[in-house]
């Protein structure tokens, strides 16, 4: 009898792995490619690790998660590009490998979209369209777009989101939810706290109702600040779903795209500055942040209105989030008291969030090493960049001490400063990101000035501001006319260097250069 069902149990089991294999979906396929990787992590980093072998566990651990987000597709392709944007605090064969997911999206076929309008739409795309390209301009992870006219003679973009994403969510959260339980059990990291917030997010990017919201709060909040060189894309709300968004068509060049920007005539620092700055006024000021800040993201052409000034065009309001009053004016208390080094300040708010070491916290905040000692316009040693990395690695749990206590928005903040971060190093490094952030800092806090003493107070920030950007832009002069770099590419290097030099000393090979750069 029991052999019977056994035989019955097996039947079944290999009959469903063919159907899923054969449906569009394959969810017992991507779970047991993400359960394979897992385990590959575990065998990898918890018994095979040793200073022989480090840079062939970091290779092949990290082609193995690769492999596993460009098969698995999806949401899977997104976490992957996460990876990659936080190149500065990963081993570089990480890096070298998500980096190639920038591009790997896969794009469904064209009458797949024509049911998902059909379905959210209630009409086929050619009573809507006088004309609509089947071959997607771009393919995200989680949608693709298609240029298309209206029967009224607009050109708009077709946002059509992939057809497996609404059915794959739930069990992709799962599995991500598992995997941070066994990593958090295997290597003693507090992962798990921050699942919630996550997929909390990432159901709210893929409902186009939401972004499309997102959209139109971000361009009256763009319009009160008087930023009229950042655009924000009319929305055609009558065309707009769960899964169908669409919205007006813009033409332009993508923001890394230097020397086209250049041969065009853009102010290159002109474009950072505003870039920099409208950021800034989100995170500071409005609390209402866009946290998707990518390349793919952010376009750049002639205002419409005056052809001699530029524009950048914001792009893809899935991933916006609003924070308390009460948390903002925290986070502009702490890069106030970044910049001004008022250590007790920084203590006294990280430890509110529950976070033990502030001058490790301060050092993930800045995205550069903080020493209480030294102010922020110190030249920044390579021995500084590398004990940063490290100590990061060894410290992480201790620094954030009470996870329950920890801001979650934190994450969305960091990962919008990083992606501006890095264009802002891929173009040179022009502006000093940090100070634009401490000044934004300081005017979130709408502090009043009536008083003498706070008048001072303002006066002597302005001022050592002034000074820091004087000093900014020596340094950048500096590092371009005998090194040909940008400070933050210099920022790096040092760290690059100081990694080889480490590996030398504990008698390993260090990684070339050619696996840096990659």
């Amino acid at each position: 009898m029991f052999r019977h069902w056994k035989k019955m149990l097996g039947l079944g089991m290999a009959g469903y792995a063919g159907y899923d294999y054969t449906t569009r979906e394959k969810i017992m396929w991507r779970n047991l490619r993400t359960l394979k990787a897992g385990a590959v992590i575990l065998i990898n980093y918890k018994w095979r690790f040793s200073p022989e072998n480090v840079e062939q566990i970091h290779e092949e651990t990290a082609e193995e998660l690769y492999n596993m987000c460009r098969e698995n597709d999806g949401l899977y392709v997104k976490f992957g590009q996460a990876v990659a944007a936080s190149e500065h605090m990963l081993p570089p064969s990480y890096f070298k490998w998500f980096s190639l997911l920038q591009d790997k999206a896969k794009a469904v076929e064209y009458e797949a979209v024509r049911k998902i309008i059909k379905e959210d739409l209630g009409s086929n795309p050619e009573d809507i369209f006088e004309e609509f390209e089947q071959e997607p301009v771009a393919s995200a992870s989680i949608a693709q777009v298609h240029r298309a006219k209206l029967k009224t003679g607009e050109t708009v973009a077709v946002k059509i989101q992939k057809p497996n994403i609404q059915k794959q969510f739930g069990y992709d959260m799962f599995m991500h939810k598992l995997f941070l339980q066994v990593l958090e059990y295997a290597f003693d990291l507090p992962l798990t706290p921050f699942h919630e917030s996550i997929e909390e997010n990432l159901a709210k990017e893929i409902d186009f109702n939401i972004e499309a919201e997102n959209s139109k709060k971000c361009k009256i909040l763009f319009q009160k600040l008087g930023r009229k060189e950042i655009y924000v894309p009319n929305i055609y709300d009558q065309y707009t779903s769960k899964r169908t968004l669409v919205m007006e068509w813009i033409d332009g060049i993508k923001i890394t795209e230097e020397s086209q920007l250049v041969q065009q005539g853009y102010d290159i620092k002109g474009i950072l500055n505003s870039i920099i700055e409208a950021f800034a006024e989100q995170i500071f000021i409005t609390g209402f942040t866009h946290a998707d800040p990518h390349p793919g993201n952010l376009l750049v052409r002639r205002n419409p209105q005056d052809t001699q000034k530029q524009q950048i065009v914001l792009l893809d309001y899935g991933l916006c989030f609003q924070v308390s009053e009460n948390f903002r004016l925290q986070y502009c208390s702490l890069w106030k008291s970044l910049f001004l080094q008022d250590s007790q300040a920084l203590k006294d708010i990280v430890k509110q969030w529950g976070i033990q070491d502030d001058e490790q916290f301060a050092s993930f905040q800045l995205m550069r090493p903080y020493n209480k000692n030294k102010p922020l316009t110190d030249k920044i040693s390579k021995e500084d960049v590398y004990n940063l990395q490290m100590k990061f690695k060894g410290d992480f749990k201790k620094m954030l001490g009470d996870t329950n206590k920890f801001p979650k928005d934190l994450l969305f903040i960091n990962r919008n400063m990083n992606l501006v971060r890095s264009i802002n190093k891929k173009l040179g490094s022009q502006v000093n990101r940090i100070n634009l952030m401490a000044k934004y800092s300081v005017k979130g806090l709408h502090e009043d000035t009536n008083t003498l003493k706070k008048k001072f107070n303002l006066i002597w920030f302005e001022t050592r501001l002034m000074f820091s950007s004087i000093f900014y832009k020596l340094v950048q002069a500096w590092f371009k006319f005998f090194k040909g770099k940008g400070f933050e590419d210099i920022l790096d290097e040092e760290m690059k260097k100081a990694i080889q030099q480490k590996y030398a000393e504990y008698g390993m090979v260090p990684p070339d250069e050619k696996t840096f750069n990659a």
